[in-house]
């Protein structure tokens, strides 16, 4: 009996260090499946983590391409726009009157009583007269209250022109732009035969909406009542 139960016992023992050491077992691989779980879940929070890195990083490049794309569009834009400013350097100005190739005060600069008269030379009469008959006829058109503009009236902004002669004349000629002008236009020639020692020539009235649409401009925008068209002496 006595060996029975210490082989008994001997088995109990033995049965006890193996459930301990299956326990010890199974504690350190609990530890290790622990570790496993908290690795994997670290890896995942990672993945994560770079997959929303990514999808930044995706989102910055498409942004760029826009950019970059809106950038290109940009600069193209910009070389057409330099490309017709060099071909056509006024395009979409706006038309202005102009006194001698420069920028013209027009009716904003004129006081309400002024009668503006035009004196203007054909190129093919210039050796015609002289500095003295051009400042006799300036001057003695001031004593008579008008106020003479030698020179060209013209059109500047998107092109730019010269009135030259308001009318057909075949000589010299007094246009008037008003029907109430009539009077004064008939004083001025009689201006223009005395200093210019010159047949009288009868004041011809011009309506400017009757003519092209660059001279009816400038006649209109320039304030000028009245136009001394300077041609060769008929023969």
């Amino acid at each position: 009996m006595n060996s029975v139960k210490a082989s008994v016992d001997q088995l109990a023992t033995a049965v006890d260090g193996q459930k301990r050491r299956v326990a010890e077992g199974g504690g350190e691989i609990a530890q290790k499946l622990k570790g496993l779980d908290a690795t994997a879940t670290d890896a995942q929070r990672r993945g994560e983590l770079y997959q929303a890195r990514s999808e930044e990083l995706a989102r910055r490049f498409e942004a760029m391409e826009t950019a970059l794309e809106s950038k290109a569009t940009q600069v193209s834009k910009q070389v057409d726009n330099v490309s017709i400013r060099q071909a056509y350097p006024t395009l979409g100005e706006q038309r202005f009157a102009t006194y001698s190739n420069a920028p013209w005060k027009g009716i904003a600069g004129k006081m309400p009583n002024e009668k503006w008269v035009n004196i203007f030379i054909s190129g093919g009469a210039t050796p015609d007269f002289s500095v003295g008959q051009i400042e006799k006829l300036l001057a003695e058109l001031k004593e008579s209250a008008f106020t003479p503009f030698p020179g060209a009236f013209g059109l500047g902004g998107p092109y730019s022109t010269n009135m030259g002669s308001a009318g057909s004349s075949g000589g010299t000629a007094v246009f008037y732009f008003k029907k109430d002008f009539e009077q004064a236009a008939s004083i001025i020639s009689g201006i223009v035969s005395r200093a210019l020692s010159i047949k009288t020539v009868s004041p011809r009235l011009i309506n400017p909406a009757a003519q092209r649409d660059d001279l009816q401009f400038i006649i209109e925008h320039s304030g000028i009542d009245c136009q001394i068209f300077l041609d060769r002496p008929q023969k």
